[in-house]
């Protein structure tokens, strides 16, 4: 992967992180807190999910699960 793919994959999930510090969970369950998010309009569905599961393999999410519902998507993300 290139450094300029890994610098981008990194600051889309530093937004992602910091958009959960701004915010408090919609809701909690065992499997932890619940966060939807808006994706970002100018990055590409395949980058974000890239991003996402980046932060699923370092342990800051649980899971999460991107909603490609209209009139806008979403990204549900469980943080433990």
């Amino acid at each position: 992967m290139p450094a300029t793919a890994d610098h981008a994959l990194a600051s889309v999930a530093a937004h992602y992180q910091q958009a959960m510090k701004r915010t408090t969970p919609f809701a909690q369950s065992e499997s932890g807190d619940l966060f939807l998010l808006a994706p970002l309009p100018d990055i590409p569905e395949a980058d974000q999910r890239a991003a996402l599961a980046h932060l699923v393999s370092l342990g800051v999410l649980s899971v999460y699960r991107y909603i490609d519902a209209k009139p806008q998507p979403a990204i549900l993300a469980v943080r433990a």
